[in-house]
C-alpha cells in the first residue's frame, strides 16, 4: 500500500464539481508485484482504480497511472482556472462598459462643445474681417467640417 503525507493538500472539492466525491487527493501510483499493472491508491492509502494490461497494445502502463494519479489535482487546478477566467472576464467586461460609458459622456461633451461653436460662429458672421470669407463659416455652420481651401492666405 502507499505511504501518504498528512501535510498533503486537504480533502475540498471544487465547488459545484460533476466529479464531487472522488477520492480524497494526492492519488498516487504504486507498481504491483507482477510489474505488469499499477493500482492506484488516495491519500489515506484506499485503493482506487488499477490500470495495466496494455503492453501488448504499446501503451505505457505506468504513464497512464501517473496520468490517472494526476486527475484530482488536474481538476482542481482546471476549476481554480476557470474560476479567475471568470474574474478576468467579469473585470474586462465591467472595464469595457465603464469605457463605453466614459466615450459617450465624451461624444455628448464635444457635442455640446460643437453646438455652442456653431452658435459662436453665428454670432461673429456678420463681423467677419477680410481674415476669414463668410463662405468658410457658411461652409462650417453648413457641414460642420472645415474646408481649408476657403481661407485667405
Amino acid at each position: 500500500m502507499a505511504t501518504t503525507n498528512p501535510t498533503e493538500p486537504h480533502d475540498e472539492k471544487p465547488k459545484g464539481c460533476p466529479y464531487e466525491g472522488h477520492a480524497p487527493e494526492p492519488w498516487v501510483p504504486v507498481e504491483d508485484i507482477a510489474g505488469d499493472t499499477f493500482s492506484i491508491y488516495d491519500r489515506h492509502g484506499d485503493f482506487v482504480v488499477c490500470s495495466g494490461g496494455m503492453e501488448s497494445m504499446g501503451i505505457d502502463n505506468e504513464a497512464n497511472a501517473k496520468l490517472i494519479a494526476a486527475a484530482p489535482t488536474l481538476l482542481k487546478e482546471n476549476q481554480q482556472l476557470r474560476e479567475q477566467l471568470e474574474v478576468i472576464t467579469d473585470d474586462l467586461t465591467a472595464a469595457y462598459m465603464a469605457g463605453v460609458m466614459k466615450s459617450d459622456e465624451t461624444i455628448n461633451k464635444l457635442r455640446e462643445q460643437l453646438a455652442e461653436a456653431h452658435g459662436v460662429l453665428k454670432a461673429v458672421r456678420p463681423y467677419v474681417t477680410s481674415h476669414f470669407k463668410r463662405e468658410a463659416i457658411d461652409s462650417v455652420l453648413a457641414t460642420g467640417t472645415t474646408d481649408s481651401s476657403q481661407e485667405d492666405g
